[in-house]
């Protein structure tokens, strides 16, 4: 987007105010991969198309249920059996006729590296094993991801930003003699952190055990479980997993936590998808902006657990 037409400067005044033209501008030239157009990824659309993305893109290969209606605002009981990306286009279109919005109908893990060309890629998804290619994907691109993954209360976020770069603004401590007002000082920044596959690798030091909630180890445990293609009961599984890792005791991780994730899995809340998708749709957007520091690399939420959301950063580190 080379220049805003005098509408769309009319439609996004305060967020220009907010973080400048030129980073309005590269919202409007980007383009963001939803896949699964469930209630948090809604969420997220919904969000960015309010915001001025140029291209909201869509895969989505499932029909609409009777359980979307409860946390998918962009269809109605009409539209069960349709398929959920297009049932959705008209209301999407209708909040913000300035953003193009592409359905694709072909898994984007069949595209070609040089078709594989979207600013950011956001799943929503619990099966580890479509997650792993689509990081792999990303990362071999330089693509920024984000994978959500909902279990009823419980919520995760898993960020792949290795390699983005974006500015971070300072105060000047020395301001040129001659200056009359202090401007901040623009840094530029890189983020650099571990692929999906090397998280769900990463060993589980002691220091660890007792830093990271529960929660962190109970959807590890259950992806790996997954992965494995386990005949074993869930909380077998978990009992040996944990004395793989060098954890003897049962208290670290009670097998009824990992149970109830695994019973939760694929449910969405409303409430939690407002939640999740505006955070998830803020840390779009400052990727895409490249102004400000995005989180990394895996965001917990826990709608019952008395407290806020807490980011973990594994592997994880900024250089100049």
């Amino acid at each position: 987007m080379s220049s805003l037409t005098q509408e769309e400067a009319e439609r996004y005044d305060r967020q220009i105010r907010l973080w400048g033209l030129t980073a309005q501008k590269r919202m409007g030239s980007s383009e963001v991969l939803l896949i699964c157009l469930k209630g948090s990824n809604a969420e997220v659309c919904k969000n960015l198309v309010l915001a001025g993305v140029g291209t909201i893109s869509i895969y989505d290969p499932e029909p609409v249920q009777w359980s979307d209606l409860g946390s998918q605002f962009f269809i109605t009981e009409q539209d069960i059996g349709k398929n959920r990306a297009e049932a959705s286009r008209q209301n999407i279109s209708a909040l913000n006729p300035s953003v193009k919005i592409n359905i694709l109908t072909e898994d984007p893990l069949l595209l070609p590296d040089h078709a594989f060309r979207f600013s950011v890629v956001c799943l929503t998804s619990s099966d580890p094993s479509y997650m792993l290619k689509i990081d792999d994907v990303c990362r071999r691109n330089h693509i920024p991801l984000y994978i959500n993954s909902i279990f009823g209360q419980y919520t995760s976020i898993f960020t792949d930003l290795n390699g983005h770069a974006f500015t971070e603004e300072h105060d000047n401590d020395n301001p040129p003699e001659n200056a009359t007002e202090s401007r901040p000082k623009t840094i530029p920044r890189t983020l650099n952190g571990p692929s999906l596959q090397e998280l769900l690798n990463m060993p589980w030091s002691e220091k660890t055990h007792r830093r990271v909630k529960k929660l962190f180890f109970a959807i590890q445990v259950l992806f790996h479980y997954k992965l494995s293609r386990s005949k074993d009961e869930l909380a077998d599984y978990t009992s040996r997993y944990l004395k793989e890792k060098g954890i003897g005791s049962s208290d670290f991780l009670p097998a009824a936590l990992v149970e109830e994730i695994d019973r939760l899995d694929g449910i969405e809340l409303n409430p939690l998808c407002a939640i999740v998708g505006g955070i998830l749709a803020q840390e779009i957007l400052k990727v895409v902006r490249g102004n400000d520091s995005p989180f990394q690399n895996f965001f917990l939420f826990d709608a019952f657990g008395g407290s806020s959301g807490i980011v973990e950063s594994f592997l994880c580190s900024v250089g100049d």
